[in-house]
């Protein structure tokens, strides 16, 4: 299971966010982040239930083994449990000429105003940061 983690502070109108890779007890906030029909016009795949969950959780943690795609649940953190937010991913193409890409997706409760802006400056960082 990957170990990364990236750290945003709270400021005075967000949460402190983390952005780490997805753990499959993440399954029951992805179900209910698909439900959102804006949300999944955007996805690349489609989750249903706690099974699909599972799969989609398992694609991401091949992509970090594979080095190709590294996927990162965006949690507010804080004293209280985790709740996620949405998801950030990196991704790199295949052939060297194309150039890496980046999304976001945010759960409704979550938009607009929601620390998964600043989780996208965070991204931005690290698509300059990491290199294959």
């Amino acid at each position: 299971m990957p170990t990364a983690r990236l750290e945003v502070a709270a400021t005075p109108t967000g949460p402190a966010l983390l952005l780490r890779p997805w753990r499959p007890g993440d399954a029951a906030a992805l179900v209910e982040a698909y439900r959102d029909g804006a949300l999944r016009r955007w996805a690349s795949g489609v989750v249903e239930d706690e099974a699909g969950a599972a799969r989609w959780i398992g694609e991401q943690a091949r992509g970090w083994e594979e080095r190709r795609r590294f996927a990162f649940a965006v949690v507010e953190s804080g004293p209280g449990p985790e709740r996620v937010l949405g998801h950030a991913v990196l991704k790199f193409a295949e052939a060297r000429a194309t150039p890496p890409g980046s999304a976001t997706g945010r759960r409704p409760r979550a938009r607009p105003g929601s620390g998964t802006a600043r989780a996208g400056r965070v991204e931005r960082l690290g698509l300059r940061g990491l290199r294959r």
